[in-house]
């Protein structure tokens, strides 16, 4: 089973997010509905920082509790800890809420990380913790998040090239920035009424199709892992003709339509249910690679990234 634990102070931004929206960045929420799809658990730490956000019944029930009371980490954790500070030039822990704030908030995230690994989790860390352990730790103890994540981002970047080259003559798509990622929106506006979009995530990861595109993540971390570059290069390359050829095919079918009669993409209004294979669709018809299958749902996403995302 693949798990990714967040922090409370992640929750907490996004307790704050789904309370109120307005002025609040989305970043933490987002990753959050797409960490509930593209794993298989999220786990949190229960202690007594949990509090901030608990209240929340909905966002506690989407998660696991990881025990955080007490000395969790085991002998010799908190030597551990103070020898990776001091590796990466950093203070001893134990003084820092002495001196520097900032370094209470890189503290807390490698103790996180430890508590992550003993767990058996990838770790999924509040924004700022974010940064830093992406700039000094990264390269060892990220790879799970950066591999699932960032193969997002080639979609979301086609998705955005996509609008600006098809609709140039309509509407300036030049500066255009996408709000959330596109898994993430396709949570949020296909949720059927009575689900919300937490629910509807972990509906979604019960799906066939999705539970084929873990096990494909799955492969990319252990060729990434064991350093199999030919078999990396081949699953990153099925990645993005997968995104791709969507996209090919949508222009394809768009050639012989003059530009008076494109829609603009704030019209389109057909939403799919529950779920809609992408074989539902007459003019995005493919015969997949039974070899692809683990692709489906990835095409699932650029059909709508294209066709039914709202942007305006």
């Amino acid at each position: 089973m693949d798990r990714i634990m967040v922090d409370n102070w992640f929750l907490r931004e996004v307790a704050h997010y789904r309370q109120d929206p307005a002025g609040q960045d989305p970043k933490p929420y987002a990753e959050l509905l797409m960490a509930l799809v593209l794993w298989d658990e999220v786990c949190f730490p229960k202690n007594e920082r949990s509090a901030v956000w608990a209240g929340s019944g909905e966002l506690a029930d989407c998660l696991t509790p990881i025990d955080d009371t007490g000395e969790t980490l085991g002998p010799g954790a908190a030597e551990l800890l103070i020898g990776i500070m001091e590796e990466d030039g950093l203070p001893d822990p134990y003084f820092l809420w002495l001196s520097d704030p900032e370094q209470i908030v890189n503290a807390s995230a490698l103790r996180y990380l430890m508590l992550s690994a003993k767990h058996g989790c990838d770790y999924l860390p509040a924004p700022r913790r974010q940064v830093f352990l992406q700039e000094h730790r990264a390269p060892k103890y990220m790879k799970g998040i950066l591999t699932r994540m960032q193969l997002q981002n080639y979609l979301d970047e086609a998705a955005a090239a996509y609008y600006k080259e098809t609709y140039v003559a309509l509407l300036d798509f030049s500066s255009l920035e996408l709000s959330m990622p596109v898994l993430a929106d396709y949570v949020v506006r296909t949720a059927p009424a009575e689900l919300s979009p937490l629910q509807y995530a972990l509906h979604l990861r019960q799906e066939g199709p999705v539970v084929r595109y873990r096990s494909y993540l799955r492969s990319v971390e252990e060729a990434l892992e064991q350093q199999q570059w030919k078999e990396l290069r081949r699953l990153l390359a099925a990645s993005k003709e997968a995104v791709d050829e969507v996209i090919a095919l949508d222009q394809k079918r768009l050639s012989g339509v003059t530009v008076k009669l494109l829609p603009a993409p704030a019209l389109t209004a057909n939403y799919r249910g529950m779920r809609t294979e992408l074989s539902a669709s007459p003019a995005l018809s493919l015969e997949l690679n039974p070899r692809r299958m683990h692709l489906s749902f990835l095409r699932d996403l650029t059909d709508y990234a294209i066709n039914e995302r709202k942007l305006l």
